[in-house]
């Protein structure tokens, strides 16, 4: 980015962050997720290090706090100036910061840091005079503050007489805890968007019973000017402090004395943030010795000696450098955005999905924005909102190509459907992704054919569809890449040892559009019953020449009649069959002695009739696919995530984000062994 370039694009995040500013210190609002903020501010530092003459004074990065423009409260000057705290995000950074506190101490030893979690709430300074409580007031632009002294009494873990007849400047945090929070919007006529923004307006309240009625709580951290006979040296110190004079503050806390308890640390506070009662949006790192941390001193905003670790963004905010379009294994196009690498939830992500041209219309993404990105169920990345107002008029609109980008062949987008699919059978993006799934767990369950050695295949033209696979010799695999005699061996066996596979398995190999794993389990059971009535056999297998009929012969009026299948989805099925090219996939299929197995309907149970079940965890005794059936087979749905509407969790071994959502839903969950009792 050259000068001109980086002004335009500070003008623009200085004018976004000061709207945000003026709307989150002044009037309880928050235009867009703190965490956003934090990001876009980091950009704005970081073009400003690259351009010092860049800076002005009305830039976010020189500013603390608010503006001040509230005229209901009395504003008073405080005796110690309020800083803000550095922002850190990665334990890299982190690292930064510990190597000034080692070039500041001139040692080779750890400095002791104090951590405590770093609560979202609102900024607050008491005033005591001769052991009375005189004084509360805002950080407000970090000099001058408001006074909310009213509101802040009706706090009852902060005495309004000390034991000690002493002068006392302490400043913490106001916060409102999570369940009062959640009662209050539950009860109230306003739905609040967040408990630190509440706790901000109702310390603005002129009426102090509305502050009493809403529980405000208060963690004090800081003392500024004071008269303690025996002041405090370290900041664990003070906390004893606080403890003999009855003021509150986080029993969290550690003193850490090596770089390696400090990341483990970080990390337990992140993995556990959830449990705690409070909001919390990161950790605050500071020097324990007040000596070192006088030494280190202060920029004209931030203290040298502390800092503010932000736990890894859910949301970040990044640029679109591109939007290309892949395609998947049922030929659909799917654009896809080519982003600045950016780290989302622990990891990089310089790829999200944007899902399809009606998505991206809709969400009106362009090459060229700023977005902001999340992983879908923690897993996927996806471009969930643009910023345009970070537009600076560079950006292009995206158009679905008519051609598909693999093998140059029509396209077509069906009416009533978003996707956009290649008309080619051949396309080898379809072939590869087709034979991924046909080989894969959910499919015939071939061992040692992974996308690399698939690829091989196809490239030294040994298969050019599924069927294809059961034809492969010894010598058709020797000398190729990679492919050594026990690899070969091995291969070959697991090859022949899939020829018999059950009616779902099959049915899901086949890459039919649309159909998943659960409506290929019910169109299965309709199957048989055709099946045991045509073929007036009870045989557990049933040759694939036999079943091909049945299929080809399917109609529309049919399958629109299965539990979930809707038009689209009949039609995706009966248009398989039909066609010549996969017909002559099948009939090459059959040839291989293929045994279609069916399943014991008669032992079968409605244990889960009508469930949604996930499944979450290692599992010791299933497979996930084995577990997945027995779900079907037993009546259950699967679900894809943890929402109200799941009914049952399964929980296995190192549950993660899934089972902690589920506790927090209520939703009913088991443990593998639990499950499986209940199955019989």
């Amino acid at each position: 980015m050259n000068k001109q370039q980086a002004k335009t694009r500070i003008e623009i995040i200085k004018k976004e962050l000061n709207k945000w500013a003026q709307a989150y210190f002044d009037q309880d609002m928050t235009l867009f997720d703190e965490q956003i903020r934090d990001q876009l501010k980091k950009e704005l530092i970081d073009l400003e290090s690259q351009f010092p003459d860049l800076i002005t004074k009305d830039s976010p990065s020189q500013k603390i706090g608010g503006q001040i423009t509230n005229t209901k409260f009395e504003k008073v000057t405080h005796k110690t100036p309020k800083k803000s705290l550095a922002d850190y995000f990665s334990h890299e950074e982190i690292q930064s910061f510990l190597k000034k506190i080692k070039d500041f101490s001139d040692s080779d030893t750890f400095e002791p840091l104090f951590v405590e979690p770093k609560l979202d709430g609102l900024n607050i300074t008491l005033w005591y005079q001769s052991g009375q409580l005189v004084r509360a007031l805002t950080r407000g632009n970090g000099k001058i503050g408001e006074d909310v002294t009213h509101n802040i009494k009706t706090i009852q873990s902060i005495p309004r007489q000390l034991q000690e007849s002493i002068d006392l400047e302490v400043s913490g945090e106001v916060f409102i805890n999570k369940k009062d929070f959640e009662a209050i919007n539950q009860t109230g006529e306003t739905t609040y968007a967040n408990p630190r923004n509440l706790a901000s307006g109702t310390v603005r309240q002129i009426d102090s019973s509305v502050a009493k009625e809403r529980k405000l709580q208060i963690n004090l951290y800081a003392i500024g000017e004071n008269n303690l006979n025996n002041p405090p040296q370290t900041q664990s110190d003070l906390f004893k402090i606080l403890d003999q004079l009855e003021l509150p503050h986080n029993k969290e806390f550690k003193v850490v004395t090596s770089a390696e308890d400090l990341f483990a640390y970080l990390d337990y506070l992140q993995e556990n943030r959830e449990s705690f009662p409070m909001q919390l949006d990161g950790v605050v790192i500071k020097l324990n010795d007040y000596a070192l941390s006088q030494k280190m001193g202060y920029t004209a905003k931030t203290p040298r000696f502390a800092a503010a670790y932000k736990f890894p963004a859910e949301k970040v905010v990044t640029k679109v450098l591109d939007i290309t379009v892949q395609v998947g294994r049922l030929g659909t196009l799917t654009p896809v955005a080519e982003l600045e690498p950016v780290l989302v939830a622990g990891s990089t992500v310089s790829r999200a999905t944007l899902h399809n041209a009606a998505e991206v219309t809709r969400k009106d993404v362009r090459v060229g924005d700023t977005v902001v990105i999340h992983k879908a169920g923690d897993i996927i990345p996806e471009v969930v909102e643009v910023l345009a107002n970070l537009r600076d008029g560079s950006e292009k609109v995206f158009q679905m190509p008519t051609l598909c980008p693999v093998c140059n062949s029509q396209t077509e987008t069906k009416l009533d459907q978003k996707q956009t699919r290649c008309t080619n059978p051949m396309c080898p993006a379809k072939s590869l992704g087709a034979l991924k799934l046909f080989v894969g767990k959910t499919g015939f369950n071939m061992d040692g054919l992974g996308e690399q050695n698939l690829q091989t295949l196809i490239d030294h033209n040994r298969i050019t569809d599924a069927a294809d696979l059961f034809s492969l010799t010894q010598e058709d695999l020797e000398g190729l890449p990679l492919f050594k005699a026990k690899k070969i061996t091995n291969i070959l066996t697991s090859i022949q040892s899939s020829k018999t596979i059950t009616l779902p398995a099959f049915l899901n190999a086949l890459s039919i559009p649309l159909l998943g794993q659960q409506m290929a389990f019910n169109l299965s059971l309709f199957l048989e019953t055709i099946l045991k009535t045509d073929l007036s056999t009870q045989a557990d297998l049933v040759a694939l020449s036999e079943v091909l009929p049945i299929l080809q012969s399917l109609s529309h009026e049919q399958v629109i009649d299965l539990d979930g299948f809707g038009p689209n989805l009949a039609d995706s099925v009966v248009e398989y069959f039909a066609n010549s090219f996969y017909q002559n996939m099948l009939e090459k299929l059959a040839q291989h002695n293929i045994q279609i197995q069916l399943s014991s309907q008669d032992n079968s149970s409605q244990k889960l009739q009508g469930q949604k079940v996930l499944f979450t965890g290692s599992l010791s005794q299933l497979t996930r696919n084995q577990a997945k059936e027995l779900v079907l087979q037993n009546g259950g749905q699967l679900a894809s995530s943890v929402s109200k509407s799941l009914d049952l969790l399964v929980a296995g071994e190192k549950a993660g984000s899934k089972l902690k959502k589920a506790q927090d839903l209520e939703i009913k969950i088991m443990t593998e062994d639990e499950f499986l009792k209940l199955l019989g």
